[in-house]
C-alpha cells in the first residue's frame, strides 16, 4: 500500500479528485437537477431567411 498512499498524497496535494475522499465539485454536479426549470440556450440567434429570387 505504500505506492497507493504516495499516489493519494500526490493527487491530493495537486488538487485532484481522490477515490474515497470528498470532492466538492463532484458533489455540486451530482446534486444539481438533471433538467433545470430554466435552460439557457447557447444556440445561435435565428437567422433571417433569404428571400428566393424567382423570375
Amino acid at each position: 500500500m505504500p505506492i497507493y498512499a504516495a499516489l493519494v498524497e500526490r493527487w491530493a496535494s495537486a488538487g485532484r479528485a481522490v477515490p474515497g475522499r470528498y470532492d466538492r465539485e463532484w458533489a455540486e454536479l451530482v446534486n444539481c437537477p438533471a433538467w433545470p426549470e430554466r435552460v439557457r440556450s447557447a444556440a445561435r440567434p435565428a437567422a433571417t431567411p433569404t428571400p428566393l429570387n424567382r423570375p
